[in-house]
């Protein structure tokens, strides 16, 4: 995320335009509303599936902030990937938005097996 974050200033440090603002605010938005709505749904606000949830999507974000950085900072100055660049900073979003839906089937699975088993 914080790398996602960097690319976003670095592209556009000269003049800001309102798709890039945006862009930022969506980056900011989508690991909230995707936790909120995971609290939102009963089945997912046990104590184990909350912390579960969380731990993996802190990992994505690591992961991806790791992985991207020496991608996008080559030798430490700002290297632009053009629109490959864009989806490939969207990767991280896209494996939260996946990490949410995994886990609330997971969990509806899991507590509809222990109800009828």
């Amino acid at each position: 995320m914080i790398t996602s974050i960097l690319i976003l200033a670095k592209a556009v440090s000269s003049s800001p335009l309102k798709e890039e603002a945006i862009l930022l605010v969506l980056y900011l938005l989508i690991p909230v509303a995707a936790s909120v709505l995971y609290v939102a749904l009963k089945k997912n606000r046990t104590k184990n599936n909350i912390l579960r949830y969380f731990i993996v999507t802190a990992t994505v974000l690591v992961v991806f902030d790791f992985l991207l950085y020496p991608y996008f900072f080559d030798n430490g100055s700002y290297v632009n990937r053009g629109m490959l660049g864009v989806w490939i900073s969207a990767l991280p979003y896209v494996f939260m938005i996946i990490n949410f839906l995994c886990q609330t089937a997971f969990n509806h699975i899991g507590k509809s097996k222990k109800i009828n088993g």
